[in-house]
């Protein structure tokens, strides 16, 4: 493994010996898959694109310039960035991965010249671009958050057993990996989930009480919102965004059904076991008219009713 160490100072001038400002420097070093390695001594506040080059300079011939990532604590890094900028200290260290992009139209005409059966021969695999790199994160309800970078079409056991040696005392632990409502299994591939660069795992260690449920509040206008949301928390929250869409002539006094019971908004979705997908009514409550219409039923030797409409607010005279 070559490594390769720059030091930056300044020139004497004679008159007085050159120093560096305390913190003002640090060397980072860059560091790739094949365990090639380069250092550079550099000011906090210069571009980290400088680093970059010189990466590039110094693996040129094995690396093409531009054909890869650099990544710092799992983020890929950009070249207007700075050491300051990120809070890199002296001695960290850069990842950088080559990515498997699609071959160029100049490559595929200077191999098809070359000869149509070698053309032919080509993996189709160099061509998917689920096979270049992403970053993914997984998140507990605790906020604790790791971070990884793997290839698409990889196992996602990859980062699902790096969280739990990384997290979890127990690898067994019981618990629900989740990606946008989806439950994401070990088995199974970013690229099967549609994930891309920079997407969140959200991990739940309980299976049942703490998996969030998608439910929908409709009402008879056919109004209706879906929201997702944890099992423990209360009802009230779906409710507030109901009423936060509704338009403002909407009635807002009214009754949520579900299963043909009223709930209210400190009930939770764990208290009413629901399921994933379930539906809450919003019954409105109609104003009363300003007339009503009342019979007097006559008595059982015969006398005829009585029919009459009066005003809510008129006495009732016998």
């Amino acid at each position: 493994m070559a490594t390769v160490t720059v030091k930056v100072e300044k020139e004497n001038d004679g008159k007085k010996p050159a120093t560096k400002a305390a913190g003002e420097y640090l060397t980072l070093k860059v560091q790739d898959s094949d365990g090639r390695t380069v250092c550079r001594t550099m000011r906090r506040t210069d571009q980290l694109q400088a680093l970059m080059d010189y990466f590039y300079d110094r693996v040129q011939d094995r690396v093409a310039r531009g054909t890869g990532r650099f990544l710092y604590d799992g983020h890929r890094l950009r070249g207007t960035q700075t050491p300051a900028e990120l809070k890199m200290e002296d001695g960290d260290e850069v990842d950088f991965f080559v990515e498997m992009l699609a071959m160029s139209k100049r490559s595929r005409s200077e191999i098809s010249a070359a000869g149509g059966d070698q053309a032919e021969s080509l993996s189709p695999e160099i061509d998917q671009p689920s096979n270049k790199l992403i970053t993914l994160r997984v998140k507990d309800s605790e906020g604790v958050t790791i971070t990884r970078t793997m290839r698409a079409t990889d196992k996602l056991s990859d980062l699902i057993f790096f969280y739990l040696a990384m997290v979890q005392a127990n690898r067994t632990a019981r618990g629900v990996f989740m990606h946008y409502g989806r439950k994401v299994t070990v088995n199974r591939t970013p690229a099967d989930y549609d994930m891309e660069d920079g997407d969140e795992i959200s991990y739940f260690p309980d299976g049942t009480m703490t998996m969030p449920v998608t439910l929908t509040v409709q009402d008879g206008k056919g109004r209706r919102i879906t929201r997702s949301m944890r099992r423990s928390y209360m009802l009230t929250t779906l409710f507030d965004l109901y009423f936060e869409l509704l338009p403002s002539t909407a009635p807002r006094e009214g009754v949520f059904m579900y299963n043909h019971r009223a709930i209210d908004g400190k009930q939770s979705p764990a208290s009413l076991d629901m399921k994933d997908g379930d539906e809450i009514t919003f019954c409105p409550i109609i104003e009363p008219s300003f007339f009503v219409t009342l019979t007097m039923k006559g008595s059982d030797d015969g006398c005829g009713s009585v029919t009459r409409t009066m005003r809510r607010t008129d006495k009732c005279r016998i």
